[in-house]
């Protein structure tokens, strides 16, 4: 007869065995449920936890709600015929957010759609004093702009950074 210990190891076994599956199918699944959502000339794709906190016709809020996590996505359209690098630095240092030299970079990078797009993500210090997780991306077309960013917590910055630039590199023209 099995003891009351190899019972819990072989449960907990298993569950471990569960998890590793669920986390390998992961990015799968969130491919395969991708919710569109249409902002100005820009096609989004976003994970289905993502829920619209706002919306209006030139701007998208997203939040967890399925969660505690302190993280927030804006999707902001403006129009102009912007120099991207000079917008992007003005637009950080506007919002007051100072980023971390040795854990972000700018690059500028095509998404798969071939819209040009330049970014810079990592932790930062906002107002001097709150230390958070940000990425930023302002992708054009023609001459309308999307202002691309998530903020959360250092920490959240892990767990939903990942899935924010899956969505960046799926933006698409309309």
């Amino acid at each position: 007869m099995i003891s009351f210990e190899w019972l819990i190891l072989i449960l907990l076994l298993i569950a471990l065995a569960y998890a590793a599956w669920v986390i390998k199918n992961e990015k799968k699944n969130f491919l395969k449920n991708l919710i569109p959502y249409k902002i100005g000339p820009f096609l989004l794709q976003t994970p289905i936890w993502w829920s619209i906190k706002e919306q209006k016709e030139d701007q998208i809020i997203f939040e967890r709600k399925d969660s505690k996590y302190e993280w927030m996505a804006i999707f902001s359209l403006i129009k102009g015929p912007y120099d991207l690098e000079n917008f992007l630095i003005e637009f950080v240092k506007n919002k007051n957010i100072i980023f971390d030299p040795e854990s972000s970079d700018i690059s500028f990078k095509p998404n798969m759609f071939n819209l040009e797009m330049i970014e810079v993500g990592g932790t930062a210090t906002e107002n001097k004093i709150d230390r958070i997780y940000y990425d930023i991306a302002i992708l054009r077309s023609n001459n309308e702009i999307l202002i691309c960013e998530s903020k959360s917590s250092v920490l959240n910055g892990v767990v939903e950074g990942p899935y924010f630039e899956e969505v960046l590199k799926r933006i698409k023209p309309v």
